[in-house]
């Protein structure tokens, strides 16, 4: 049974949820350049780093109209990077990541709500930028299908520009007296500023290390300090339960847990980073991971969150005050709780997971 973890987003009152690893970046709303040549969707383009990135509204995708171009200081932008293939998507609130296993989601609409749609409703091809719904805490979540949304808005509906001056193969309609668009008509002179302001440090040049990518982190806590774990190895978060014991090995080899008919081991890596481990297994989460072809769940106290690191933020320990926990990271950053912003900055340290799980120390031996 796949499972993947998924960013949640609210927009309209609704909530949403996208493959958190395709997410490249997220930022408050800047000021975009509206495009009048485009599907109604489109709302806009913006320069992000010398890039011209497409603003999509999914309320226009999907028929709730927004002819105001009603928008706020607090919405948001999440940029979707599938390949070389971006798309940003603006939102009214970032919420939470959760795992989502495949099983959990519904590919198809039930026969009797489909047949009761209007004739005009069903030819419409919008329905297929949402790839299935899963229900997570008696909400129901409509998983987005990035690529098919992409392709259609951007590749199909939006006219190419060429060097021909035939421009009648496509089917917007032409209407006389067309209001030139205005980004957020509604804004206050200081609201407009503020769009202004970050529309200006987005299209800033960054340092090439900056233009790499961001980083997708999971951010959990062992002791209470923060550590970042690279999303990319994590498999799901579960809780601990029957636990049965390894004789003759290491004391951070905790011992085998039964998880859904897959036998896994179960470290507690305090005691390589020198931290206090539990002796009297109180912990009761783990982060399962896979890194090549060893699986192993890793014991935790917190899941904090999943952030996205710019890599320019790392700072790097010195060389002349290494530890033995200090091996095992990458370096620190400072990490900012986005559910609770008046909450004070915290320093978070990388963890090079991959380089613990790879020590033979960690290897079970049965034979002894």
């Amino acid at each position: 049974m796949e499972t993947k973890p998924y960013l949640m987003f609210k927009l309209g009152g609704l909530t949403y949820g996208v493959d958190s690893l395709l997410v490249q970046e997220i930022f408050s709303l800047p000021e975009i350049t509206p495009i009048v040549d485009a599907a109604p969707e489109l709302v806009g383009i913006l320069n992000l780093r010398s890039e011209l990135l497409s603003i999509i509204d999914l309320n226009i995708h999907f028929g709730m109209e927004n002819p105001q171009n009603s928008y706020s200081i607090d919405d948001i932008i999440v940029v979707i990077s599938n390949g070389d293939k971006k798309l940003g998507v603006l939102v009214n609130e970032v919420c939470e990541v959760q795992i989502i296993s495949d099983d959990d989601i519904t590919r198809n609409l039930p026969y009797s709500v489909m047949v009761d749609l209007p004739t005009q409703s069903r030819s419409r091809s919008h329905h297929h930028a949402i790839a299935g719904y899963a229900e997570i805490d008696n909400q129901i979540i409509m998983i987005l299908d990035p690529e098919s949304l992409r392709d259609k808005i951007i590749s199909e509906d939006t006219p190419q520009i060429s060097d021909s001056h035939n421009r009648d193969d496509h089917d917007y309609p032409v209407t006389k007296n067309r209001k030139i668009p205005v980004f957020c008509p509604d804004a206050t002179p200081e609201e407009r500023q503020i769009f202004r302001e970050r529309a200006a440090n987005l299209k800033r040049e960054t340092k090439k290390d900056e233009l790499s990518g961001l980083m997708s982190l999971v951010v959990i806590g062992l002791n209470g300090e923060y550590f970042g774990v690279n999303l990319s190895i994590i498999r799901e978060f579960t809780d601990i339960h029957n636990v049965t014991p390894i004789p003759c090995t290491p004391p951070h080899i905790v011992g085998n847990m039964n998880l859904r008919g897959e036998i896994v081991t179960l470290v507690d890596i305090r005691g390589i980073l020198g931290l206090p481990m539990d002796i009297n297994g109180n912990s009761q989460k783990a982060a399962i991971v896979q890194v090549g072809e060893v699986v192993a769940g890793i014991i935790v106290n917190d899941i904090f969150d999943v952030t996205y690191l710019n890599p320019s933020a790392i700072k790097l320990v010195p060389a002349a005050v290494h530890s033995t926990q200090d091996e095992y990271l990458r370096g620190t950053a400072i990490y900012r709780d986005r559910q609770n912003p008046q909450a004070q900055n915290r320093m978070m340290s990388l963890l090079d997971l991959e380089k613990i799980l790879v020590q033979e120390t960690l290897v079970v031996n049965e034979e002894i």
